[in-house]
C-alpha cells in the first residue's frame, strides 16, 4: 500500500469508529516513520499541526514502552490506557518502522473504553490492522 492509500484506509476506518460511538473517537492521527533513530511525521490530521510536530517526542512517551518492549508485527494494534490529553492513545503497525498513531486529545483510551460501543470500535481498529497485514505500507 502506498501513503495515499494508507491515509484513505485509515480515514475511512476512523469515520466508522466515529459512527459507532456517535462522536469523534480520535480527533487527531498521524502516520509516522520510526525506523531506528529516524522520527518523521509523514501525515498529520487534527487541529494542532504545528504543536503536534513540536511536541511529538513528549506526546510519544506513553507509547514508549510499546515501542521498545514489543515486536511490532504489521497489523498489530496497541492501546495505551494512560495516554491522557495530547499524549498518544493507539499505535497501529502499518509496515516496517511505519505506524499510525491515534489520539483523543480530550481524554484517554480509558475514557473511551467506558463508552457502550467501545468493543465495536476495538473490532474496527483490529479490522484496520488486518488491512495493513494484508497490504503493508511501503514507502
Amino acid at each position: 500500500m502506498d501513503l495515499d492509500a494508507a491515509k484513505n484506509t485509515i480515514s475511512r476506518s476512523l469515520s466508522k469508529t466515529d459512527s459507532l460511538l456517535q462522536r469523534t473517537a480520535f480527533d487527531e492521527w498521524m502516520i509516522v516513520n520510526l525506523v531506528g533513530l529516524h522520527r518523521e511525521v509523514l501525515h498529520y490530521s487534527g487541529s494542532r499541526p504545528q504543536s503536534a510536530q513540536n511536541q511529538f517526542t513528549d506526546d510519544l512517551r506513553p507509547l514508549g514502552r510499546e515501542l521498545i518492549d514489543r515486536n511490532h508485527r504489521v497489523g498489530n494494534v496497541d492501546f495505551v490506557p494512560d495516554g491522557d490529553g495530547p499524549a498518544f492513545d493507539v499505535l497501529l503497525t502499518l509496515g516496517v518502522g511505519l505506524f499510525a498513531i491515534l489520539n483523543d486529545t480530550r481524554g484517554s483510551t480509558s475514557d473511551l473504553r467506558q463508552l457502550p460501543a467501545w468493543q465495536d470500535v476495538e473490532h474496527e481498529l483490529i479490522r484496520l490492522g488486518d488491512a495493513f497485514l494484508a497490504d503493508p505500507l511501503a514507502l
